[in-house]
């Protein structure tokens, strides 16, 4: 979503942007981060796989809890959902993410609908994401860093990236 200065707001599918002109966005700490889910963090609220509007929350520890009951009578929650599955569509964007490919608008909102209604959803939409940003991050940091591949990546990176067909 692109919220313009005259307020107006613009839906725009992620393959319908220029990565290759916005790489600059993207810090190499970034693209070579394996804590996408924020896991030293007692409670995280974030947007991923969550339908529109609304925020995960997710409590990791005790504290986290304490956290969450501080809140929790001003909050308005709904369970979980998870739908489809996110193996094809991941490894279906991993040459589109290493390519930086740039769709024409009109294909890229004809893909964001059809990805709405097939694609996966909720809790598995979230594992696409985690899954498509390590397999992401691991080409990165074995093409620019890749003395650093051994020690950096951490193991549970490892055993989703290897799920999926890397190019070389």
């Amino acid at each position: 979503h692109f919220k313009h200065e005259d307020g107006s707001t613009e839906l725009v599918p992620f393959f319908g942007l220029n990565t290759k002109e916005l790489k600059d966005v993207f810090a190499p700490s970034c693209l070579s981060c394996f804590d996408y889910v924020n896991s030293l963090a007692d409670l995280v609220v974030g947007y991923m796989g969550a339908p529109f509007g609304w925020q995960w929350i997710v409590v990791r520890n005790d504290r986290g809890q304490q956290m969450l009951e501080l809140v929790n009578n001003a909050i308005e929650t709904q369970a979980v959902m998870s739908k489809g599955d996110r193996t094809a569509a991941v490894q279906q964007s991993i040459p589109a993410y290493d390519k930086a490919v740039t769709l024409p608008m009109w294909v890229a909102k004809i893909m964001g609908v059809v990805i709405d209604k097939i694609g996966p959803k909720g809790l598995e939409y979230a594992r696409f994401s985690i899954d498509s940003h390590f397999t992401r991050n691991y080409l990165f940091t074995k093409r620019n860093y890749p003395e650093k591949l051994e020690q950096h990546v951490p193991e549970f990176a490892k055993k989703i990236v290897d799920r999926y067909k890397l190019p070389e």
